[in-house]
């Protein structure tokens, strides 16, 4: 077998460690690191070369895990080092990686962090990410069991987030992550017959910035 990259070695032995605690069984990986795993769902196509240090998990609320996990210590067994934000929510860092719990902001924006009791961890609240919790997909990967987001939901959900980016290069990425799933997804039957549902289920106000971003580089195709 091919020799895997210290990374992602890395993000494989955070996933283990999690789903040998049943803790993927109520938690999302979001973010980035989806694309990689995605891979699994479309093994004929080809994906961009991925290249982020963030491992973002979305924890639906209420949390919904029976037994009492502690995150901090299964962490540090692979040496990250828990970090503490100014709104008083965790990261869990490592040199390779950066691992963060978040979940959906709902109502007015928080300042301070959700307390997630069985984990152990205080979580951001993120506008939108409500989004990714319809309909997820499951995908085994080496004997692990992961939840993601529908593949669509995350290309619509990649677009949007990308017009709240401060920094170009972290928008262009998304952006670009975005369109390179969607166009996956557009020409696979089953993911494609669900896009117009899909995008039409989100806030009109939503749809149209996805719709304004996509036509200003040509992409209007994938809606």
């Amino acid at each position: 077998m091919k020799k895997l990259p210290p990374q992602t070695k890395l993000v494989l032995d955070v996933l283990k460690l999690l789903h040998e605690e049943k803790v993927l069984d109520h938690v999302l990986l979001v973010g980035s690191w989806c694309m990689f795993f995605y891979k699994d769902l479309f093994p004929k196509k080809e994906f961009s070369a991925l290249r982020t240090r963030d491992m973002d998990f979305l924890v639906p609320l209420p949390c919904q895990l029976k037994s009492d996990v502690d995150i901090q210590p299964l962490l540090e067994k692979l040496g990250f080092l828990v970090e503490f934000h100014s709104d008083g929510s965790m990261s869990f860092d490592h040199p390779e990686l950066m691992i963060d719990f978040l979940v959906p902001e709902k109502g007015p924006p928080k300042d301070k962090p959700v307390n997630i009791k069985q984990l152990h961890i205080k979580a951001q609240a993120l506008r939108f990410m409500d989004i990714l919790l319809t309909d997820p997909v499951q995908i085994k990967y080496q004997g692990i069991t992961m939840l993601a987001p529908h593949p669509v939901r995350f290309g619509f959900h990649k677009v949007l987030i990308s017009t709240r980016r401060q920094k170009k290069d972290k928008a262009q990425n998304d952006l670009s992550q975005g369109v390179d799933i969607l166009s996956i997804c557009h020409h696979v039957p089953t993911y494609k017959d669900s896009m117009k549902t899909i995008f039409e289920s989100f806030h009109k106000n939503q749809r149209k910035v996805i719709e304004s971003t996509l036509n200003k580089i040509n992409r209007s195709d994938l809606l």
